[in-house]
C-alpha cells in the first residue's frame, strides 16, 4: 500500500513538472524581453552622449548606413515602453528613433547630420539609473582639410590693378 501511494506521488510529481515545463516554453518570448524604458541625451562639450535606458541587461549588434549616414543598433527580443524617438538637432546628430526589425528585434536608428565617430558601450546598473547602452557621438568640428587647389590660391600674392596711372 505504501509502495501504491509513493508511486501515486511520483505521477503527480512529474505530471506537475511537465505541465510547468510546457508553460515555460509556451509563454510569449515578451514576458523575458528587454524592454528599452527610455531614450535621453546629453550635450556635452566634445561630443552627444545618447542612452537607451533598459531593464535589465541585452547584447545587441551594431552597424552603420550612408546616404544619409546613420548608426544602427539591433536589440533582439526587446519591447519600448517609452517614447519612439527625439528629436536632437545638435553636434553630428539630428535625431534618434526606434521601430521593429522583425517581430522581437528593437532597432535603433541614430540619424546623422554628417559622419561621425561614435563609441557604442554597456554600462551596468548604477545608483539609481539601471542598465543603459550608451553611444557617445563625437562632434567632427575641425577645420576643413586643405587641398592642393586651396594651397596654391593661398601661396599667389595678391593682383592689383593700377586704374589710371601715368
Amino acid at each position: 500500500m505504501l509502495r501504491k501511494g509513493l508511486l501515486f506521488i511520483r505521477l503527480w510529481r512529474n505530471l506537475l513538472l511537465i505541465l510547468l515545463g510546457c508553460s515555460f516554453f509556451c509563454y510569449p518570448s515578451s514576458a523575458w524581453a528587454v524592454v528599452l524604458q527610455d531614450v535621453r541625451y546629453n550635450r556635452l562639450p566634445d561630443k552627444i552622449q545618447l542612452v537607451l535606458d533598459l531593464d535589465r541587461p541585452t547584447i545587441f549588434q551594431q552597424f552603420s548606413l550612408a546616404g544619409p549616414p546613420r548608426i544602427v543598433l539591433d536589440i533582439p527580443d526587446a519591447s519600448r515602453s517609452g517614447r519612439a524617438g527625439i528629436t536632437i538637432g545638435a553636434g553630428a546628430v539630428n535625431s534618434i528613433r526606434t521601430g521593429f526589425s522583425n517581430e522581437t528585434t528593437l532597432r535603433v536608428v541614430i540619424d546623422l547630420r554628417y559622419t561621425a565617430k561614435a563609441n557604442i558601450y554597456t554600462m551596468p546598473p548604477e545608483g539609481s539609473r539601471g542598465n543603459r547602452i550608451v553611444i557617445d557621438i563625437y562632434d567632427n568640428l575641425a577645420a576643413p582639410a586643405l587641398t592642393l587647389e586651396s594651397l596654391e590660391s593661398e601661396a599667389q600674392p595678391p593682383y592689383v590693378v593700377f586704374a589710371g596711372a601715368a
